[in-house]
């Protein structure tokens, strides 16, 4: 249940609002692709359910769904901070664990992320009425891989225009058959994620390459200041024994590197996934002004809401002592409305103020911010067809 703050000119009128936070379901489905001699692809999967644990219902909703290449020698249970924020907030995971262990073969790998692309919505309108996820399946997906699993994402993208986006995590350039070579043949929007201290994957060699070489109209490149190859996952002993030999210059924390990356994981899916314009809006903004990554876009996005930002309201914003002042110049009527959001461009305030147009055309109002946590906010306000908006960190 969304919380509402509604503002009026007599009194503060203050409702619930948040992002609904799912239970975390799971269950273990092994498909297979007749295209390959029946091969067998294995997945855990984990949904958005009723209530947590295994086989549960799954939660009253229709949830667009993430294909999840794991790394090299690492299975599902090296990414649950990572999917378990992501199932929180209405996405299915499905990790393919297929090629685990000392396998490399990156390009049947490829196949199986691609394949489930397809493969699980078919369970959406499945005749067995006791699937799971009967009428719960958005057809709107993503292939997330780190490491091993993000080159392999490349290689399971090229030529499939049956996924909507996809992101890769440090991923390896030098898979085989390349992955830098296959990128060319990537045309979905795509986000590769970088660190500046991975030199497992060095980005110069692996991250950049595969970024450089993408054709997709929307991608971008984006490093994480003092991050590494591993901390993107939870405490994996494979991995890190493998980072720690290596040299690598890490300077950050797993905790701030996780949460350096869902800043920008999670807006980007809800943009692609959800349709949710604000996050779109915000992913870009947070791209210019973030102090924790340094980047390079190569996309051009005009959503509907940043048209219509061109031709904005003119007005002051201050914010001291938790309390926002705006004092707005050009109204075109009485009725003003203030959207808050935050960095993951989820509605988190909105406020309607009424009745405030003076004789001069100036609108005055405070607004109590005591009641939100620390972070950065985007405030939207809107008068008939104009807009604009500012960013605060409280």
């Amino acid at each position: 249940m969304k919380r509402i703050y509604l503002l009026t000119i007599a009194a503060f009128f203050t409702y619930s609002l948040s992002a609904q936070v799912y239970n975390i379901g799971h269950t273990s489905i092994t498909f297979t692709d007749p295209a390959r001699n029946n091969q067998s692809v294995s997945t855990e999967i984990y949904y958005p359910a009723v209530s947590a644990g295994t086989n549960t219902a799954a939660a009253n909703g229709i949830f667009p769904y993430i294909v999840f290449g794991h790394g090299f020698m690492m299975g599902e249970n090296a990414y649950f901070d990572l999917s378990d924020t992501l199932v929180s907030k209405g996405y299915i995971v499905i990790f393919v664990t297929t090629n685990a262990g000392t396998s490399t073969d990156h390009l049947d790998y490829g196949s199986d992320l691609s394949f489930m692309c397809t493969k699980f919505y078919s369970l959406n309108t499945n005749s067995n009425s006791s699937s799971l996820f009967l009428g719960k399946i958005d057809n709107k997906k993503a292939i997330v891989g780190h490491s091993m699993g993000g080159g392999s994402a490349i290689l399971g993208a090229q030529n499939n225009t049956n996924i909507n986006t996809i992101i890769c995590l440090s991923p390896m350039g030098t898979t085989n058959p390349s992955a830098i070579s296959a990128a060319h043949l990537v045309t979905v929007p795509t986000l590769v994620i970088s660190a500046s201290g991975d030199s497992v994957t060095p980005s110069y060699a692996n991250h950049l390459p595969v970024y450089d070489s993408l054709a997709s109209s929307c991608k971008v490149y984006m490093s994480i200041k003092g991050g590494g190859h591993c901390l993107y996952a939870n405490s994996n002993w494979a991995c890190d024994f493998g980072e720690s030999s290596s040299g690598s210059a890490i300077t950050i924390t797993r905790a701030q590197q996780q949460d350096a990356a869902l800043d920008f994981i999670t807006p980007w899916l809800n943009y692609y996934l959800k349709n949710n314009l604000n996050a779109g809006t915000i992913f870009f903004d947070s791209l210019q002004t973030s102090p924790r990554i340094t980047y390079l876009n190569g996309c051009s996005i005009t959503t509907s809401v940043q048209e219509k930002l061109n031709n904005g309201i003119n007005f002051k914003h201050f914010v001291e002592n938790d309390i926002l002042t705006l004092e707005i110049n050009n109204a075109l009527d009485n009725n003003v409305s203030i959207q808050l959001f935050n960095l993951l461009g989820e509605s988190q305030l909105w406020c309607i103020a009424s009745s405030f147009i003076s004789n001069t055309g100036t609108i005055t109002k405070t607004y109590s911010l005591s009641g939100l946590s620390h972070g950065m906010y985007l405030v939207r306000v809107y008068d008939k067809n104009k807009m604009n908006g500012f960013k605060f960190v409280k």
